[in-house]
């Protein structure tokens, strides 16, 4: 890689510029699970645009190496403006282990009183070492993003973001294979075997307004009750903003019409808990890794989770999030589980199943995975839940 000095944003009209796809693939380039730097083609256009941008030049081409945290939707601004006490907030657009390589080049002349987030995955650095010697002699302060709650619990505290993964499979034989490449309608199909055993057991498939108990939901059926996408968007809004979202840059929660899109998805189904008619607890998962698009598709990582689903006739599922509704939701979080165990042990497939979780939540959600699947008569675990890796956040001073 051939680096060149760094240019002020007002000189790059003048200069090849590097195209979205150019910069994602150096980007993804850092091979895990999870996207860093600017995310999609708008955001990117944008940055490319603004004032605030500082440029930097990579075989030729010149890519935002600073951005404003507003161009990328997953952070939270007035979050991140409380959590670092600077009122301007920066990203840093280029991957870490890129920069860090940049020990010959001129330092970047950086405006005084920013703050600027780090993303960084494995085993972050030391304070001594944190800041790349590109920015050393203008850093004040490293800022570690630290959840109140957390401050006794090691390894806990700081702000991150891991990717996990777990195998349950039906205990009945022989096991059905899933073909990877037909792509079946799989999600029709497990709706239709929750159906089949509520019937079965003389039990109604779709809530009435007042319903108290646990009920799945298609995409179909949500778009036939805009009721309970409310319910759900106020849920995941307090849950993920409110404790989830503490002491974390990023916005759990982005937005009403983010959130909408991912839970409307037609390969995505839905479990949720009411009582007496309010949505408390639930969780959503899509069948295939390809529909979060902060998942670094090109990574080692996630391509060794679809090429196992495909040699092993798994389905492959990719677990959002299991969200309630504060205290007094939590109780339902593992009948919503169960909900799901139950019908996936009695479909008789085997599961990849790929999740997500905050320095917060696993603490608590990968033992409840492992505790629902294994109290389940119907299923056992070839591969218990494992780690893959963490996605640290954290920031500088100037």
């Amino acid at each position: 890689m051939t680096v060149h000095d760094h240019i002020d944003s007002y000189e790059y009209e003048q200069l090849p510029r590097a195209s979205f796809e150019e910069y994602r693939v150096l980007c993804d380039s850092v091979n895990q699970f999870r996207k860093i730097g600017i995310q999609a083609e708008e955001s990117y256009e944008k940055a490319l645009t603004d004032s605030r941008t500082i440029f930097y030049e990579i075989n030729g081409k010149h890519m935002p190496l600073i951005a404003s945290i507003e161009t990328e939707k997953m952070y939270q601004l007035d979050r991140c403006i409380e959590l670092t006490g600077r009122e301007e907030v920066r990203l840093l657009a280029l991957p870490l282990v890129v920069i860090r390589q940049l020990t010959d080049s001129d330092s970047v002349q950086l405006p005084q009183g920013l703050a600027v987030i780090v993303e960084e995955f494995g085993q972050i650095e030391d304070e001594q070492h944190a800041v790349p010697v590109l920015f050393a002699d203008q850093a004040t302060e490293v800022v570690r993003f630290v959840n109140p709650t957390l401050t006794d619990t090691p390894g806990h505290s700081e702000a991150w973001m891991a990717g996990y993964s777990v195998v349950p499979i039906s205990k009945r034989a022989p096991h059905a294979e899933f073909n990877y490449h037909e792509k079946p309608d799989i999600i029709r199909e497990l709706a239709q075997i929750w159906r089949d055993g509520r019937e079965g057991r003389g039990l109604p498939v779709s809530p009435e307004s007042d319903a108290s108990g646990t009920f799945l939901f298609t995409r179909d059926d949500l778009v036939q009750r805009p009721d309970v996408i409310d319910g759900l968007w106020a849920v995941t809004e307090k849950g993920f903003g409110e404790v989830l979202g503490q002491g974390h840059p990023l916005s759990m929660e982005f937005s009403r019409e983010f959130f909408d899109e991912q839970i409307l998805a037609s390969n995505v189904m839905t479990v949720v808990h009411f009582e007496e008619g309010e949505v408390l607890c639930f969780t959503f998962m899509a069948s295939g890794f390809g529909e979060g698009d902060w998942l670094n598709a090109q990574s080692d990582t996630i391509k060794e989770q679809i090429a196992i689903a495909e040699s092993e006739g798994r389905v492959p599922i990719h677990w959002y999030e299991l969200i309630s509704k504060g205290e007094k939701g939590m109780g339902y979080a593992e009948s919503v589980l169960q909900e799901f165990t139950d019908f996936g042990a009695r479909s008789n497939y085997e599961y990849q199943i790929f999740f997500e979780s905050t320095n917060l939540s696993s603490l608590y959600v990968p033992h409840i995975v492992e505790k629902i699947i294994k109290s389940n008569d119907g299923l056992t675990l070839t591969e218990s839940v494992r780690e893959l890796d963490r996605l640290n956040y954290w920031a500088f001073l100037t």
